[in-house]
């Protein structure tokens, strides 16, 4: 039995289950909030543009480094962590 895909993101959004797929859900919503944005603005300027994608691109860089951690974490579940040597090393780095 073959199901029929959606052809826009927004009906992606109601076909899609929250329950079974929460993070899928949550990445529909955020593209089609994203794309109503794009959609809604009036002729920006091209500056306007570079400095909103680069903002944007160092968010989902940020989202993409923290999966990476969690996937890191995920895979080496069964090693045992000093939490002070983590302070320390965390500590040293973000000194604020």
């Amino acid at each position: 039995m073959r199901l029929d895909r959606p052809t826009t993101v927004s009906a992606a959004v109601k076909l899609c289950s929250k329950a079974e797929f929460p993070n899928v859900h949550v990445l529909l919503r955020i593209a089609c909030t994203y794309l109503l944005h794009r959609a809604s603005a009036k002729e920006p300027s091209k500056a306007a543009c570079i400095r909103y994608t680069r903002s944007h691109e160092r968010q989902w860089l940020r989202i993409a480094d923290r999966l990476s951690s969690l996937a890191l974490i995920h895979i080496h579940y069964d090693m045992e962590i000093d939490l002070d040597e983590v302070v320390t090393i965390f500590s040293v780095k973000e000194p604020r």
